[in-house]
Formats: C-alpha cells, sequence, structure tokens
C-alpha cells in the first residue's frame, strides 16, 4: 500500500512567498541633522530662563554678612534678592548705583592713594567693624572712617586692594558666560526684529531685566563678592567720649550704630520712611547697634552723570516693554474680516518692574 502525503494549499499565501525570500536590511546611515527651522516651546523657555538664573546670580554682590549668619540663612537671602531682581529689577539696580555714587565721594573725600573704590565698596558693605573699649564691635561705613581717621581716632586702615580681592569670591569664568549667553539673547532678538520676525514677549521681558542686571553688574564691578571675613579696627577712645567730643549733632539717639551723627541724611529712603524706622525701634525689630549693614541702603546720588546714568538705565528698561506693546497693539488693530471691526483700548501701568493691565477691552461691531 503506497503511501501518499497531501499538501494543504496555505491560508497566507503572501506570508510563504515571504519566508522563501531572503532580504538583507540595509542601515539607513545619516550623518549631521540640523534642527528644524521652527523654535519650539521649549527652546525660548530654556533660553530665557537660563539666561536670567545665570545674570541674577551673577549681579548680586550682596554686603559682608553677620558673624553669627548660618549658611542657610545667606543663601535665602542671595535667594530672596533673586526673586527681587526678577520681579523688581529697577531696586538693586537703585542701590548698586548709590552705593557706586557713594564710594566715588569717599576716594574724593579720603585724598589718599591707598584708598580705592574698592576700599569704599568693601566699607559700605560692612567690611570694617570697629571696636571701641567700652561696647560691642560694630559696622563702620566709608564716610564713618573718614571722620574716626580725620579725628585721629584711628590709624589709616592698612589693608591692601590686592588684599580684598583675596577675600572675594569673585568668578571671571561665570561672568564671561553671562556675557557670552546675554550677547546671544541680544543677537537673536535683534535679528529677528530686523527680519520682521515674531518676538515673544518672555524674550522682550528676559531682555529689559538682563538689561537692568548688566547695568547693576557694572555699578558692582568693584565690590568684593560674597567676602564672609571682615577687618578689625580698634580704637582706645571710648564711644561715649567720641560723641560727647561730636556735639549737639549726636545728641539724637542712634538707630543702626553710635556713629549715625556722621551721615545723617545719606540715604534716599530716610526721607519718607522716618516714622516707619521709629516704629521697627520701638517694636524692638531691629537690634542695636546692628551686627551687618543692610543690602538696601541706597546712598544718594550727588552727580548729574550718575542721576543720567540711572536714569537712562531706567528708561532703556522701560523703553523696551513700551516697544513691545505697542508693536503688540498694532498687531491687534489691524485685525478687519467680513465687515469685522475690532475696538481696542489697552492701557499699561510700569512701575517697579510689575506691569499692571488696566485695561484692556474688545468690542465687536458687525456691518
Amino acid at each position: 500500500m503506497k503511501n501518499t502525503t497531501s499538501v494543504l494549499p496555505s491560508p497566507f499565501p503572501a506570508a510563504t512567498a515571504l519566508s522563501n525570500t531572503t532580504h538583507t536590511a540595509v542601515p539607513d546611515r545619516r550623518g549631521w541633522v540640523g534642527q528644524p527651522d521652527e523654535r519650539g516651546t521649549l527652546d525660548i523657555i530654556w533660553s530665557c530662563v537660563s539666561t536670567l538664573i545665570i545674570c541674577l546670580w551673577t549681579m548680586l554682590h550682596l554686603n559682608v554678612p553677620a558673624s553669627c549668619d548660618k549658611s542657610w540663612a545667606m543663601f535665602w537671602r542671595k535667594a530672596r534678592w533673586m526673586l527681587l531682581g526678577l520681579l523688581a529689577p529697577e531696586l538693586p539696580m537703585v542701590f548698586a548705583c548709590g552705593q557706586w555714587a557713594s564710594a566715588q565721594r569717599s576716594v574724593a573725600q579720603m585724598g589718599n592713594p591707598g584708598w580705592t573704590i574698592v576700599h569704599s565698596l568693601y566699607a559700605d558693605g560692612g567690611g570694617f567693624l570697629l571696636q571701641p573699649p567700652d561696647t560691642y564691635a560694630f559696622p563702620v561705613t566709608a564716610k564713618q572712617i573718614h571722620y574716626l581717621v580725620t579725628e585721629e581716632y584711628i590709624p589709616m586702615p592698612t589693608i591692601t586692594q590686592r588684599e580684598i580681592w583675596d577675600k572675594s569670591k569673585a568668578d571671571k569664568f561665570a561672568k564671561t558666560i553671562t556675557g557670552l549667553q546675554t550677547l546671544w539673547l541680544m543677537t537673536q532678538i535683534i535679528a529677528r526684529a530686523i527680519q520682521r520676525l515674531p518676538v515673544t514677549p518672555l524674550e522682550l521681558s528676559t531682555l529689559s531685566i538682563v538689561c537692568c542686571s548688566l547695568t547693576t553688574l557694572y555699578f558692582w564691578l568693584s565690590k568684593p563678592l560674597d567676602v564672609n571675613a571682615t577687618t578689625l579696627l580698634t580704637t582706645s577712645t571710648p564711644i561715649s567720649a567720641i560723641l560727647l567730643r561730636a556735639g549737639a549733632s549726636a545728641n539724637d539717639p542712634f538707630r543702626d550704630t553710635p556713629l549715625d551723627f556722621v551721615e545723617p541724611r545719606t540715604y534716599m529712603s530716610s526721607k519718607w520712611y522716618e516714622r516707619l524706622l521709629r516704629l521697627i525701634l520701638r517694636l524692638g525689630l531691629q537690634s542695636r547697634p546692628l551686627a551687618r549693614i543692610p543690602n538696601d541702603r541706597d546712598p544718594q546720588l550727588s552727580t548729574l552723570k550718575q542721576h543720567l546714568f540711572l536714569g537712562v538705565a531706567a528708561a532703556a528698561f522701560a523703553s523696551i516693554h513700551l516697544v513691545g506693546g505697542i508693536s503688540a497693539f498694532r498687531r491687534m488693530g489691524r485685525r478687519c474680516c467680513g465687515g469685522r471691526i475690532v475696538l481696542l483700548c489697552g492701557s499699561c501701568w510700569q512701575g517697579m518692574g510689575v506691569q499692571r493691565c488696566l485695561c484692556d477691552i474688545g468690542v465687536t461691531l458687525r456691518g
């Protein structure tokens, strides 16, 4: 009996055909692949946020902390000032300009080649402590040091500019990266404006904040960065004797240190928040004498050049927002389609770096 084997037809003829055929896969090799022409949202956010963080962190040159300050206290202090530089960048710029002006006056008053603008900014930042025999050590400003040296209570400080810079933690590499990143952002925005391409509001806001931050950095360029060690100046004359010799000008109770009478009206803010200071002292919210010089000191400007410098920088900050707002209103006002007219009324208030939209009304009329 002959055995026969029947071959049944395959229900998947295409699969059978493929199984009998051998294919050699050729890998798709490519070289350098450029990015797409369009910018993504993440690209814009990353560029602006990274520029802001680098700029604000590099810009801040805070005063010397107190000896009792902990690391976390100093970190959060700098974080708060970074937030202030983001929300109201004109405020750090005003403080830095005032300190820069005060340092220039101090150099002219001292008239000593060994006293430079670095010494002045170091002193106004709380780098010098005076140790009298009858009280605790307290910080003294550049003008107070000039008074003490003139009255021969202390000798001229012998610390050199190089020794002060040795205390500083200034990072030239970080400042170079900040400059390059800012230059790249400005080049992008200017190039897109020339080509009549849209610029996002985030980029305009970043550019305006960066302009303020760079101006602040210019004022603080000679100020030592992140100094933690102070220089002690000793005097053998008691504070009571210094106040007695000063006469009637030293009769009023001091707010910050016993040498407040040397510069009674130095700060611009002292003209309008005198009552607030008295309330703070009455409630015991501030210790006397101060352990460190606060960072919000704003010495008055004295020359026309200083006022113009600060005014031009503030005007540039506001102008960038103004140009962006005008361009946006023009684009919105040109929207006319099918007898549909959109009437737009916009008014924006710019104050201390915070934009508040007061009115943005759209009224639709059909013809």
